[in-house]
């Protein structure tokens, strides 16, 4: 399978399409992933950045799918900050079976700890770095059965 990927890689670098090759074996191992979890039966959450505002290395559209214990599995949200705050969440969705929309806000050390002085909301999470964004991420857990 990884051989076929490679060749469609490469066959669309030298037409010139190097982003469309890079996304196209993105998208075929992500759908493998999903479809060798669903397989085996085993929980996992897809978070998807849906919306973003200001400075944030994600973009709507990036996705990361998580295990049940909020381990990132493949794909990316756009770095580490936003993916270690949606861990939390992936477990929290996996027990509910309901999806949920978080606003992870992308600021200051001073900002962060004035936001969870004052009180986080349920859905908004303040991550400490100097991207200064907001995200808004989907984050959808599957439970397949077997």
């Amino acid at each position: 399978m990884r051989i076929l990927a490679r060749r469609l890689d490469e066959k669309l670098v030298k037409q010139g399409k190097k982003d469309q090759a890079r996304v196209e074996l993105k998208q075929s191992e992500f759908t493998k992933t999903l479809a060798k979890l669903t397989a085996d039966g085993t929980p996992f959450v897809v978070a998807t950045v849906v919306k973003t505002e200001g400075g944030s290395l994600g973009k709507p559209g990036f996705k990361a799918v998580l295990s049940a214990t909020g381990d990132l599995i493949c794909g990316s949200l756009g770095g580490a900050c936003p993916e270690s705050a949606i861990t939390a969440i992936a477990k929290e969705t996996i027990q509910s079976e309901v999806p949920k929309a978080v606003k992870v806000y992308l600021e200051s050390v001073e900002d962060s700890v004035a936001a969870s002085v004052k009180g986080r909301k349920e859905d908004e999470i303040h991550v400490e770095t100097n991207c200064g964004g907001i995200m808004t991420i989907f984050v959808e857990p599957y439970l397949p059965k077997t």
